[in-house]
């Protein structure tokens, strides 16, 4: 008689059918642990299982029954049954899972549920001009060295200051949690505080980018195009000259920068990203810094760009702000993460701008200002 699992059943079914879930998930959980004193059969066990992860199905169209329901509350619930399914071993269901969930964040970007928000950078002509002007040099090497040596993309100190400030500012946006959507994909999310850190401080990151770009990085590359004849051998002369700088990559190079000047942003940036990989490893590898990983005993293979950049070798050797720069444009899941997103096909074509290209070619730029020393 202690163990009536009966009465627990009836109740389990009670709040099934009265479509309270969350009640109807905990007697399905007290009946298994029955299961564990073979107090109930593994078969029944199993469909107790099946069934928690049903619930959660339900309760992302059902919601409890609300009038107004939301589609980020149903691709959480999917999203709790995705991992349920996972637990028990449901390979087939949490294939399932991920194409609703894919499809539920899909509709949510195109939805009303959607709240914008702009951030207003304001551009000064006459400063811009001043600044851009102070690169200019009647020889265009000098020009192209100085881009390259000078510190002028965002500074990691001055970023987590702001980010340091917004946090005491506004206290409440660190108790909620955060998520990013892109392409149908939660890509990251806040499970700690950590967490939530670093997606604030990309997200304040690519506010400064967006500005050094916009503000000084464009305007300085079409000036020096209009005003001393930028193209490509002018680009690549400077590649030619960088002691680090491997040939085998060359050729590949200088197609994807001609097609910059020919204003073919989609081309240029598909063959440029790779190939800033490929240079940025054998740079490592010309100063004798191992760049694989060894599977099967021996057999050696490239590290992700992810992991690479990673390893505290080469962060130290970047220095915070480059590396920084590296992985938030090229990596970072809550980042431009551009390396994955073109290799992998995810970019939409207004994704490829001038301004996306002048930044990957100042990437290689950056590159030359590494050096082998004794």
């Amino acid at each position: 008689t202690l163990f009536r699992s009966d009465v627990v059943d009836e109740a389990r079914s009670y709040y099934w059918e009265r479509q309270e879930y969350r009640f109807h998930r905990a007697f399905c959980n007290e009946l298994i642990e029955y299961g564990k004193f073979e107090l109930i059969s593994q078969d029944r066990v199993h469909e107790l299982s099946l069934e928690i992860g049903l619930s959660y199905e339900k309760e992302a169209d059902y919601q409890q029954g609300r009038q107004n329901r939301n589609l980020i509350v149903k691709a959480c619930f999917l999203e709790d049954a995705m991992k349920h399914y996972k637990d028990i071993g449901e390979t087939e269901k949490v294939g399932e899972m991920k194409v609703r969930i894919k499809e539920t964040y899909e509709n949510w970007e195109k939805s009303d549920e959607i709240i914008s928000e702009f951030s207003k950078i304001e551009i000064l002509k006459d400063t811009t001009k001043k600044y851009v002007d102070s690169f200019l040099d009647v020889n265009i090497q000098n020009t192209m060295d100085t881009i390259s040596y000078r510190d002028i993309f965002p500074k990691v100190d001055d970023i987590k200051s702001e980010v340091e400030n917004r946090k005491q500012k506004f206290l409440l946006q660190q108790v909620f949690p955060k998520s990013i959507i892109s392409d149908g994909k939660k890509v990251a999310h806040s499970l700690s505080d950590e967490d939530s850190q670093r997606m604030e401080f990309t997200r304040t990151y690519l506010l400064y980018l967006k500005g050094f770009v916009c503000g000084l990085l464009k305007p300085l590359f079409e000036k020096i195009m209009s005003d001393c004849g930028l193209n490509t051998e002018i680009i690549m002369n400077k590649l030619d000259r960088w002691g680090l700088f491997d040939s085998r990559n060359r050729s590949i190079i200088e197609v994807g920068v001609r097609r910059f000047f020919a204003e073919d942003y989609v081309s240029s940036i598909h063959i440029l990203i790779p190939q800033f990989e490929s240079t940025l490893r054998r740079m490592f590898e010309k100063t004798g810094y191992p760049t694989t990983s060894i599977k099967n005993q021996t057999g050696q293979y490239e590290e992700t760009l992810n992991s690479f950049l990673e390893r505290q070798d080469v962060k130290n050797t970047l220095g915070e702000d480059v590396h920084s720069l590296i992985q938030i444009v090229m990596v970072e899941q809550s980042g431009m993460n551009l390396r994955n997103v073109v290799a992998h096909g995810l970019a939409r074509v207004e994704d490829f701008t001038k301004e996306r290209n002048v930044l990957v070619i100042y990437l290689f730029l950056i590159l030359t200002r590494y050096e082998l020393k004794e």
